[in-house]
C-alpha cells in the first residue's frame, strides 16, 4: 500500500527550521539549501514566518506571490532584496523554481495551489485549516501521493506531548471514547464551519501518532 505523504509538521508559524527539516528535499549536496517560496500574504502567520525564512540557514528564500499591493509593500522591507515578488503564483512556480512552497492564502485557494505544486513536484506546507471541506482535503492528499511530494499542515497541536498522551489514553480505553470536540472559538460562523468539516472528515488511521 502506498504510504501517505500527508504529514503534520511541528511548527507554529515562527520556526522555519523545523518546517524545512520536515521537507527533507533531495538535493545534489547534503548541505544544499532548500529553495522556498511563499504563496499569499493573507494569513496572519506569514508575518512571523517571513523573518524566519530570511534568516534560516537551511533555506534560500527565493520568492513571494501575492496580488495585493498593500501587502506586498508591507512584506518587502521584511525580506532580503533578492526575494522576487510575483502577482501570479503559477508564473512564480515556473520561474523561481522553488523546492518547497508555503501557502498562506485564503483557505478556499489551498486546493488549486496544491494542484499546481503537485504538477511540478514541489513540496507544500499549508496553513490550517487544510481545506474548507472534506472532499478538498482528500483531493489534496491524493494529489500529493500521486506526485510523490510532501504535504504538511501547520497544525502543531497534533504532535505535542499532551496530544500524544490523550490519544493513547483514549486508544487504550483509559478514559473511554471521545464524544465531542471543543474548537476554542466564540465565533459562531467559524464554529459551525469547523463542526461541519469534522462531521465530513475522519483522520485516516495511518495519520495517527505513533507510540
Amino acid at each position: 500500500m502506498k504510504s501517505t505523504t500527508l504529514l503534520i509538521t511541528v511548527f507554529f508559524a515562527v520556526n522555519a527550521g523545523l518546517l524545512l527539516s520536515a521537507f527533507a528535499v533531495q538535493s545534489d549536496a547534503q548541505d544544499a539549501k532548500i529553495r522556498v517560496a511563499v504563496v499569499g500574504l493573507d494569513h496572519d502567520h506569514v508575518w512571523g514566518l517571513l523573518s524566519d525564512l530570511a534568516t534560516d540557514p537551511q533555506s534560500e528564500f527565493v520568492a513571494i506571490a501575492d496580488a495585493h499591493p498593500e501587502l506586498v509593500a508591507k512584506a518587502k522591507p521584511q525580506v532580503p532584496a533578492a526575494v522576487k515578488f510575483y502577482t501570479d503564483y503559477v508564473r512564480m512556480l515556473d520561474e523561481a523554481k522553488p523546492q518547497a512552497v508555503i501557502i498562506t492564502t485564503e483557505n478556499d485557494k489551498h486546493l488549486e495551489i496544491v494542484r499546481e505544486c503537485a504538477k511540478r513536484h514541489i513540496n507544500v506546507s499549508t496553513e490550517k485549516p487544510m481545506a474548507t471541506n472534506a472532499a478538498d482535503a482528500r483531493e489534496m492528499e491524493r494529489l500529493a501521493n500521486d506526485a510523490g511530494i510532501k504535504l504538511m499542515v501547520n497544525y502543531w497541536n497534533a504532535w505535542v506531548p499532551p496530544s500524544h498522551a490523550l490519544f493513547h489514553r483514549v486508544k487504550d480505553g483509559d478514559i473511554g471514547p471521545g464524544s465531542s470536540c471543543s474548537t476554542g472559538t466564540k465565533d459562531r460562523k467559524r464554529l459551525a464551519s469547523r463542526r461541519s468539516l469534522l462531521r465530513g472528515y475522519t483522520i485516516p488511521r495511518r495519520m495517527a501518532p505513533e507510540r
